[in-house]
């Protein structure tokens, strides 16, 4: 099955071609001020397999070494990047985010 999902705009669009590695809920500081949310909920998938289809988003380096990604267009966060080894969109800009099946919560 092909992950797929855009920004509120519809001028971002992205795919995955594999499952998620995992999904989880983070309530760190950076990810409540990216998301404006108490938690920002994640699918990560496998950057190989991973590909924007439509436009590209902008990128802010909030931290050394992992970057986000977001609509240059309506500012929709789209993903968080560590360097090669992930990318954890944001689970509400997938299509069928009612697929996901969270797994955890992280803190820090």
């Amino acid at each position: 099955m092909a992950w797929t999902g855009s920004c509120l705009c519809g001028s971002i669009r992205y795919r995955s071609y594999s499952d998620p590695i995992w999904v989880g809920h983070c309530h760190c500081r950076l990810c409540q001020r990216w998301t404006g949310a108490p938690a920002f909920t994640g699918a990560c998938f496998d950057p190989d397999d991973f590909e924007w289809t439509n436009g590209q988003p902008s990128f802010y380096e909030s931290s050394k070494g992992v970057r986000r990604s977001f609509c240059p267009n309506c500012s929709s966060p789209l993903a968080f990047h560590r360097g090669n080894v992930r990318v954890t969109v944001t689970a509400g800009t997938l299509d069928n985010p009612e697929l996901l099946r969270p797994e955890f919560h992280m803190f820090s």
